[in-house]
């Protein structure tokens, strides 16, 4: 069975969330620091949230659109990227401070 526009804009929020404590803890652990890792970020985080919602969730990319699409992978960024930065923040005070 499809996923519906509201379980689609759900997961997509959410992994987008996981995807930053996660980056941000391996990012803020490792000394990776810079644009680089913001980059990775961005990179991940859109990669991910694509199979997410076309391979795990099976949603039909026709009838979503190219807009439907660009805005799942809006859907989530700034709070994911807000996530990111301050554990990665955090992590890397903790263990290089």
């Amino acid at each position: 069975m499809p996923a519906s526009r509201d379980d689609l804009d759900r997961a997509c929020f959410w992994t987008k969330v996981f995807v930053g404590l996660a980056l941000g803890l391996l990012f803020g652990s490792l000394p990776i620091i810079g644009a680089g890792a913001i980059l990775s970020f961005f990179t991940s985080s859109l990669s991910l949230t694509w199979i997410v919602y076309a391979r795990v969730l099976r949603a039909d990319c026709e009838l979503l659109g190219m807009e439907g699409q660009i805005q799942l992978l809006r859907e989530g960024l700034a709070p994911g990227l807000a996530t990111f930065l301050l554990v990665w923040t955090v992590a890397y005070n903790t263990v290089h401070g």
